[in-house]
């Protein structure tokens, strides 16, 4: 009787295989093979039930992670123009269309970047003034022309403050012009930058459609040396 059932166990596991090659739970060669050990690896690798493969997609749904810059302080998130990752959902349903945080590109991340150098070295001037006395007086106004320096590169540099309006159709013009008060105003939202309406040299609001340069006057440097790009395009 044991000889009998020791000459049947090969028989049986060559059915057990063919059983699994049937079910694509092995590959067939596996199976015409009767090797034990390959049978278990295909059966790992190949294995694929309809509940496996759901629950491997919603595992990967739900860790999924996209990486935004923050407009403004979050708690829980970080600080405005820091890097985050989060939800997909949370992203494209509340600080997107908020206007709380922008999807990274590269000319965003380079302004984030600028803008968090410019506030540092600011914190860093400000938290020098009461050393300032046992600094060298140059090294103080070198700092404060850096951090100058910074600003300006974040207000010229690009992206440009954008401004949409809708056309009105008779006069092919925006409905609404661009005043000086209304850059000054995307500036602060846009850049997170203060800006003085006396430091913007124009003479007339925007009333076309385009993009423009417009001169700054910043104390220090001659009229015109600096220019703040906006564009104005039509509301869709």
């Amino acid at each position: 009787g044991a000889s009998a059932a020791r000459n049947d166990a090969p028989r049986a596991r060559e059915r057990g295989l063919r059983t699994l090659a049937q079910r694509g739970c092995v590959a067939p060669a596996t199976a015409r093979q009767g090797d034990a050990v390959a049978c278990a690896r295909d059966a790992t690798l190949l294995r694929c039930s309809p509940a496996m493969y759901d629950a491997r997609r919603g595992w990967k749904k739900a860790h999924r992670r996209v990486e935004v810059i923050l407009m403004t302080p979050i708690d829980g998130l970080g600080d405005a123009d820091e890097t985050v990752s989060v939800r997909p959902g949370r992203a494209r349903n509340h600080l997107v269309p908020g206007k709380l945080a922008t999807y990274v590109n590269a000319e965003k991340l380079e302004g984030a970047n600028a803008r968090r150098e410019a506030r540092k070295a600011a914190e860093m001037s400000e938290d020098g003034d009461g050393e300032a006395s046992g600094r060298g007086e140059d090294a103080d106004v070198a700092r404060e022309r850096k951090a100058e320096d910074l600003v300006i590169k974040m207000l010229t540099s690009d992206p440009p403050i954008v401004f949409k309006r809708i056309l009105d159709k008779k006069t092919g013009k925006p409905r609404l012009a661009v005043t000086r008060e209304n850059i000054v105003e995307q500036v602060a939202r846009q850049k997170k930058l203060a800006l003085s309406p006396a430091s913007l040299v124009l003479s007339d609001a925007l009333t076309e459609y385009g993009e423009y340069e417009i001169p700054l006057w910043i104390k220090g440097y001659p009229q015109g040396s600096h220019v703040l790009p906006v564009t104005l395009r039509k509301k869709l």
